[in-house]
Order: structure tokens, then C-alpha cells, then sequence
């Protein structure tokens, strides 16, 4: 299944990148700059892993007429979501709950319409990246922590509005999660299955919709 995903995002972003380069040589896309930098604040609330939020940045630079590769990075830690009602989930002798990791994410976006990169509706594949540690201040001295890889693929569609030089973009789509869980302590590594992780995985099925908005500066 990962094979396949993998070899349809590579052959998209093949032909995209071919169909874009032989556009005709009298065509002048709509704007001049090279990259766009851009948030999405929707992912500071709720990331991609259960009760984490993504505190990061993308980087989205032209790569031919109507293309353009977009690559992510983000600080994995507590979403704004969680810390609103933490101090409701323990008791003041519990040890709160600590989660830290990172994500990457990098896509291949292709613009149709004569407006050129970065502007009007476009369409990507995209392939990600997620691994978060959980624990609590207690555990963690001791070595025992939850590690959690995600890989996700995922097909998106929006569009993108750029005025001078802010840029604001949304998008629908759907993604396919593959999750891998494994407790860690310091006599060995044991894997942990979803149907185990419940609390932290109200919808176990791997397709998943998307959504997202995120805001940007143009240069």
C-alpha cells in the first residue's frame, strides 16, 4: 500500500513538473516573487497525533510555471486545545502529562489555471512525517515514555489568494495514516497496538479527511 502511494505521488509530481515546463514561452504568470512563507494556525489547536499541537513553519518555492514544492517543519508539543483544559484532567498530586517531538511535511503543488504558481486553485499530493514522545514528569526521569511515529499520504485541493504580497490559502482533502505506537522503558522496546489506545484514538480508521487554512508572506 505505502509502495503504491508512493509511486502515484512521484508520477504525479513528474507529469505536473513536464506539463508545466512546455507551457508556451510567450506566458507570464501573474506575480514575480520566488517563495512564499507561511503559518497555519489551525495546527497550534489540534495536530496530526491526538492532544498535540504543531508549532512550526512552511516553506512553499516555485518550481516551474504552475508548480511549486512546499516543504513544513514544525515543534510538536501540548495543543492550545489541551492546555485549555489540563489542569480540569488532573488531580494537584498528579504528574501532568509531557509530550515533545517534531514533523515534516513536503508537497508537490500543481496550479492549472494561467495565473501561475502560487495563485488560484491548485491540487497536491503530500507525504508527512510526525514522531512525539508522551509521558509524564515523573516517568520520564525514570525512562519510561509512549513513542509515536505517524506517516501519512494524503491528496489536497484550495486555493490561494495572494494580495501584494500576503497570501492566505485553505484546502480539503484526505489522507491515508499509518500509526505506529511502542512503549519504551529502559529494560526494552514493546509494540503497541490502536485498539490499546482508545483514549487517544476515538476514530481508528487509517482515511481521514483534511482541512486546513494557513497565512503567508510572499518574497
Amino acid at each position: 500500500m505505502k509502495k503504491t502511494i508512493l509511486v502515484i505521488f512521484v508520477l504525479f509530481a513528474f507529469m505536473a513538473n513536464t506539463f508545466s515546463q512546455i507551457e508556451d514561452f510567450d506566458y507570464k504568470p501573474e506575480n514575480t516573487f520566488g517563495s512564499i512563507v507561511k503559518i497555519s494556525p489551525l495546527n497550534f489547536y489540534w495536530g496530526s497525533v491526538p492532544l498535540t499541537g504543531e508549532y512550526g513553519a512552511g516553506f512553499e518555492y516555485k518550481a516551474g510555471i504552475k508548480s511549486s514544492i512546499e516543504l513544513k517543519a514544525a515543534y510538536v508539543t501540548k495543543g492550545i486545545i489541551y492546555m485549555l483544559i489540563e489542569s480540569e484532567l488532573y488531580d494537584p498530586s498528579e504528574p501532568k502529562l509531557t509530550m515533545n517531538g517534531y514533523r515534516f511535511q513536503f508537497d508537490y503543488r500543481y496550479y492549472p489555471t494561467k495565473k501561475g504558481a502560487f495563485k488560484g486553485l491548485f491540487v497536491a499530493p503530500l507525504i508527512s512525517y510526525t514522531t512525539v514522545n508522551f509521558s509524564d514528569e515523573i516517568s520520564k526521569q525514570s525512562g519510561y515514555y509512549l513513542k509515536v511515529n505517524h506517516f501519512e499520504y494524503g491528496l489536497i485541493g484550495g486555493y490561494q489568494f495572494v494580495f501584494g504580497r500576503f497570501a492566505m490559502e485553505a484546502y480539503l482533502g484526505v489522507k491515508y495514516r499509518d500509526i505506529h505506537w511502542a512503549e519504551n522503558s529502559p529494560t526494552g522496546v514493546s509494540t503497541i497496538s490502536i485498539d490499546e489506545l482508545g483514549d487517544f484514538y476515538t476514530i481508528t480508521t487509517p482515511i481521514l479527511p483534511m482541512i486546513g487554512i494557513s497565512l503567508g508572506r510572499a518574497f
